[in-house]
């Protein structure tokens, strides 16, 4: 992991994807996957020129993604958006026409590594006792659960007097026993032996792999309604663009769209899935 302060006022971490103010930590936004690589390429050339190719490279082709030109166009802009979001400048990043771009010139971009940050909040031992030392990192459990967490708030924030209907909430439980049991796998817990979520391929656009639970495998009508809803109604939190690997679960009615939205295949340690559920409420 790498952090990077940018003019004494911006701080990007390149491992939560996260553009934050140096002075507020904690009121950081969501860049996404594709974005930040982008911008951890840029940062990394100290006012050089990154070709376009090299950052779709960087982005999106060593990570055996295949997308056009223009989504290096779409990532700039959004790390722009961010930072504008922040109070910031969005000139920071310059675009050289027909070549590619670079951050501007007299930037000042300081670098730090995890272990340098970690010696940094190591407090001195007093009075003879041990010294504090610092935070464990979170496991992946508790990282997906300050995920869902902060969904919730947010859902809480949009929607402050809503009740959600029992079967989203009995699908909700589902997701949290799907998650565990899927730690569980890696034998995180004695359930290991008896959780299991299969899915199998089905089919591919410019932008996404999609894959089907076994309830939803063999009905192509049903799997192409979901996929259809999914690109109608795009999160408004992520870029589907940065998620590329999308996991179609069945639902116990037809008005109800649940869907993993990854970053990587789903039975990696660091997929950074969202859980994404469609209620239609016309039904």
């Amino acid at each position: 992991m790498t952090r990077y302060v940018i003019d004494s006022t911006t701080l990007f971490d390149d491992e939560t994807f996260e553009l934050s103010p140096t002075a507020d930590p904690a009121c950081a936004v969501l860049l996404g996957a594709a974005a930040s690589r982008c911008l951890s390429a840029l940062l990394e050339a100290q006012g050089t020129i990154v070709t376009k190719k090299a950052l779709l490279y960087q982005g999106w082709e060593r990570y055996g993604q295949q997308v056009s030109g223009n989504s290096v166009n779409q990532a700039v802009a959004q790390v722009r958006r961010c930072l504008a979001n922040l109070g910031q400048s969005s000139e920071w990043l310059v675009t050289v026409p027909r070549i590619g771009y670079k951050v501007a010139d007299g930037l000042a971009i300081d670098k730090e590594s995890a272990e340098h940050a970690q010696r940094l909040i190591i407090a001195p031992s007093v009075d003879g006792a041990p010294p504090i030392a610092p935070p464990a990192a979170p496991t992946e459990v508790e990282a997906d659960a300050a995920i869902f967490v902060e969904d919730a708030r947010r859902l809480r924030r949009l929607w402050p007097h809503a009740r959600l209907p029992a079967y989203v909430c009995a699908f909700l439980g589902l997701n949290a026993a799907l998650a565990l049991g899927w730690d569980a796998r890696r034998g995180l817990s004695p359930l290991a032996s008896e959780v299991s979520a299969p899915y199998v391929a089905a089919g591919s656009d410019a932008q996404q792999q999609f894959f089907v639970g076994a309830t939803l495998a063999g009905k192509p009508d049903t799997i192409a309604q979901h996929i259809a809803r999914l690109q109608r109604q795009p999160p408004s939190t992520v870029s589907l663009a940065e998620r590329p690997y999308v996991y179609i679960n069945g639902t116990l009615r037809s008005d109800v769209y649940s869907y993993f939205l990854c970053v990587a295949p789903i039975e990696r340690a660091r997929a950074h899935c969202l859980s994404y559920l469609i209620v239609d409420e016309r039904s």
